[in-house]
């Protein structure tokens, strides 16, 4: 008999558990959401480099011409075919 009002007792805890889970669940949207660290401002201001960004793309830009201007130079204007 003792084994048997023990099991009813962990039964009704399990449930109590589930029921006051639902309850928060459906009373609280936020519910799901844990925060896992908070908030930290950062120790020193970040940036991106805007002189390497803008010079890698001059350079892009130089290398793209340049080849372009080697090709139109050397008559080279893509596939012709003649008869």
């Amino acid at each position: 008999m003792t084994q048997l009002a023990d099991m009813k007792e962990l039964f009704y805890e399990i449930i109590k558990d589930q029921t006051k889970n639902r309850m928060l669940a459906e009373a609280s949207p936020q519910y799901a959401f844990n925060t896992v660290n908070k908030t930290m401002l950062p120790e020193e201001k970040s940036k991106p480099l805007r002189s390497l960004i803008y010079s890698g793309y001059c350079f892009k830009f130089y290398v793209i011409n340049s080849c372009g201007a080697r090709f139109a130079l050397l008559g080279v204007t893509g596939t012709t075919y003649q008869l």
